[in-house]
């Protein structure tokens, strides 16, 4: 009964032992399957962290060109305007000037004139 009792004892200390063996194989495929992970992850995180800073850089040239965009909008505009005021000054002095009647005019000068009115 001793005997068997040691042999019962034996076995169960190498059942616990292969048991823990196991467990310590799973352990060890575990940390394997975390470091694999870990590894992704930190290459995914470079990744990004590269795409984001590619981003940025776009992100700074598009509003450096939306910049220059609106300055030379504004630019146009003030042009537009000179051009207007230009235009306006133009023919306050057209405007102006007193209009001489047609008839008062020389014959070969008139008949230029009156071909000039005809045509537009």
């Amino acid at each position: 009964r001793e005997r068997e009792r040691e042999r019962e004892a034996t076995r169960r200390i190498y059942f616990q032992h292969s048991n823990v063996a196991a467990v310590e194989t799973k352990l060890e495929d575990m940390v394997g399957i975390l470091d694999d992970i870990s590894s992704q992850a930190i290459k995914q995180r470079r990744e990004f962290e590269v795409a984001m800073e590619s981003c940025a850089e776009e992100a700074y040239e598009l509003a450096k060109e939306a910049v220059e965009a609106d300055r030379r909008e504004a630019e146009l505009k003030q042009k537009e305007k000179d051009a207007r005021k230009r235009g306006e000054k133009f023919q306050q002095e057209d405007d102006s000037f007193p209009q001489l009647p047609i008839s008062a005019l020389p014959p070969a000068l008139r008949l230029k004139a009156q071909e000039i009115m005809r045509s537009n």
